[in-house]
């Protein structure tokens, strides 16, 4: 029984853990865009480079997802221990 419980305890605290990490520090993506600008056939052309920091939204979700089904594992872990103990 105790084994169940910490195994339960493992799962729920790696599915908290993971909730919070990606809570307080998203996953970002990083977007790089350059642009010329010819001003004359004898000068060079100018080079504007812009950088755009996002956040990926795709793995955020993927990631929550995963820390639902461990967070819903510890639950289904705990639940059957206490139902088939009624039994």
């Amino acid at each position: 029984m105790t084994v169940r419980y910490t195994i339960a305890a493992a799962f729920l605290l790696v599915g908290i853990l993971l909730v919070v990490m990606n809570l307080l520090s998203p996953p970002q993506v990083t977007a790089m865009g350059c642009s010329e600008t010819y001003t004359g056939p004898d000068t060079p052309p100018e080079r504007h480079c812009t950088k755009t920091t996002s956040i990926a939204t795709g793995q955020l979700v993927y990631v929550l997802g995963i820390s639902v089904g461990a967070i819903g594992i510890g639950y289904a872990l705990v639940f059957s221990d206490h139902f088939f103990n009624r039994i």
